[in-house]
């Protein structure tokens, strides 16, 4: 049994994923982008914000279903430095 459906494989693949998965900080429309693309494919997910401080960054953490029992999450700062999810 596979661990990650052909489907969720082929939307980490995306150049929407991609582009998010290695940049070092994100824009909102590069989040609101890959919450667009789950709910269009009925991907489960869970989505945190973090407002950041004056000694941490603002980041998010996306939190993406694969079963039941497994998911993934994916952390993504808005601006450099270290945040609450790290």
């Amino acid at each position: 049994m596979k661990l990650i459906s052909k489907e969720l494989e082929n939307l980490l693949a995306t150049d929407v994923f991609q582009t998010i998965i290695n940049s070092d900080t994100v824009t909102i429309a590069q989040i609101n982008a890959v919450v667009s693309v789950l709910i269009k494919a009925g991907i489960d997910f869970d989505l945190s914000f973090s407002r950041g401080t004056n000694s941490l960054a603002k980041q998010a953490q996306l939190t993406v279903a694969i079963n039941p029992t497994t998911s993934i999450s994916f952390t993504f700062a808005f601006e450099p430095g270290a945040g609450v999810f790290d």
